[in-house]
């Protein structure tokens, strides 16, 4: 049995209400040292480990989270992230009034999510994800509520409806800017875009061009739409794992304000040391937003953003076996 494995069981037996938490857990256990033995993948019963102990954690408390987690702070910051990349097309680049020209819808696109917009996602995503904890954290709000909610189903509840809410958020945003790109500059006649540009090697530009013009437009090939939403997913996925992060950091850091500024000091930090070493496409915020460099394999395109979703699942894999010792929420 790998450690990880056992770990990752750990964590789901620490979602269970205490009576029942250690048998479980050793029948976990019995069915992951066996699984080899009767074919079944290890893989398999750690997935249903984790689903059954999702499932265990009460639902009472996820949609009270889920409404709790409604206030003006993130939706404001929801209605910012939808309306910047908007912004960025119609007024920073004018394509309306022909002040900015590209070749392509991929160009209308590359400008709403450029420029701004990633300087500004690791503040709106906390604002939209981690801000409730943040305030709850302040108003020593988490002592109370330890009297009456288990505290591992508090954090659970929390973090599944904060991630949950970033990935929304921010798909919904980028599937927006997408749609007014691809579907609504054609039907007004693509205003600002000019195929009869030429390429550096000095031949006409093509429509087909657009495939090799940016990092994942390689998935143009299968068409519009499936490119729109895998990128949205991608997003989203950047979102809710930055947003994890937020949540640990407000766990782990003593002062709250810093623990909320953790995603902003890490993005700013890790592109800054990548940038200085020659490395830009290490950088987590180019994987999440590519369109500034020429394009890369896709593969190039998703590794830091993966490589940042492991690490940011071990940390959580550690932290909730030891939530309920956590200084911030006794």
């Amino acid at each position: 049995m790998s450690r990880m494995d056992e770990a990752l069981l750990s964590v789901a037996a620490s979602m269970l209400a205490r009576p029942v938490r250690a048998r479980y857990h050793e029948q976990w256990l019995a069915d992951l040292r066996d699984a080899q033995e009767v074919g079944l993948p290890r893989a398999a019963v750690v997935r249903g480990a984790i689903g059954f102990a999702l499932i265990a954690v009460p639902r009472e408390v996820v949609v009270a989270e889920l409404r709790a987690s409604i206030g003006w702070v993130p939706i404001t910051a929801a209605t910012l992230a939808v309306l910047l990349p908007l912004t960025e097309i119609l007024f920073r680049h004018q394509y309306l009034t022909g002040g900015t020209l590209t070749n392509s819808n991929a160009g209308i696109l590359a400008s709403a999510v450029d420029g701004v917009v990633p300087l500004l996602f690791p503040v709106l995503l906390v604002l939209v994800g981690c801000f409730r904890l943040f305030r709850e954290l302040g108003d020593r709000f988490v002592v109370n509520t330890r009297t009456r909610v288990r505290v591992e189903s508090y954090v659970y509840a929390k973090l599944l409806v904060a991630v949950s809410i970033a990935f929304v958020v921010f798909f919904a945003a980028t599937f927006v800017a997408f749609t007014v790109s691809f579907v609504v500059w054609p039907a007004i006649g693509n205003p600002g875009v000019d195929t009869t540009g030429t390429l550096i090697d000095g031949r006409p530009w093509q429509a087909s061009d657009a495939i090799h013009e940016y990092t994942f437009t390689q998935l143009l090939a299968a068409g519009p739409m499936p490119f729109g939403i895998f990128y949205s997913v991608w997003v989203g996925l950047g979102a809710a794992t930055l947003t994890a992060l937020g949540m640990a950091g407000l766990l782990i850091v003593r002062r709250p304000a810093i623990g909320l500024a953790v995603p902003l000091l890490f993005v700013i930090g890790q592109h800054a040391t990548v940038i200085l070493l020659g490395q830009d496409r290490l950088s987590v915020l180019n994987s999440i937003f590519p369109f500034g460099y020429v394009q890369a394999p896709v593969i190039v395109g998703l590794a830091p953003l993966l490589t940042l979703m492991v690490l940011v699942a071990g940390l959580w894999v550690v932290l909730l076996r030891r939530v309920a010792r956590l200084d911030a929420l006794s």
